[in-house]
Parts: C-alpha cells; sequence; structure tokens
C-alpha cells in the first residue's frame, strides 16, 4: 500500500465516528429526531467513506531531494 499513514488513520477514525453517530441519530429518529439531522449524518458516512478510499487508492510521491533534476518524468 503506499499510502499515507497518518491521512489514513485520521479518515478511518472520522469515518468510525460519523457512522456512530449515524447510528446513534436511527435511533433517537424514532423519539424526535428531525429528518435534516439524519441527512447531515448520511452525508457524513459517505464523506468518511470516499476519504478512505481516496486514501487507499493515493499514489506514492517522491520527494524532491530524491529526484534527478535533470530528468523529465
Amino acid at each position: 500500500m503506499l499510502m499515507n499513514k497518518k491521512t489514513f488513520t485520521l479518515a478511518v477514525i472520522f469515518l468510525c465516528v460519523s457512522v456512530a453517530l449515524l447510528v446513534a441519530e436511527i435511533f433517537w429518529f424514532y423519539r424526535n429526531c428531525s429528518v435534516y439531522d439524519w441527512i447531515i449524518s448520511v452525508f457524513l458516512v459517505v464523506a468518511g467513506a470516499w476519504m478512505v478510499w481516496n486514501e487507499l487508492h493515493k499514489k506514492k510521491r517522491r520527494h524532491l531531494a530524491d529526484v534527478n533534476k535533470n530528468e523529465i518524468p
């Protein structure tokens, strides 16, 4: 895997927290929760899933000090 581990960890934590929020909103939906709160929770889960997917498919970039400056990639 060629991802940045710190950013991937933050994305997974955000996804877990947003899924927990969605579960809480679904539980409270039956007890006077508004539909807008539920929509925001679903949006956060989708954003977290997109961040995790984006980090998994990110290309590894080389540092400027490691590349030959005279060579065209």
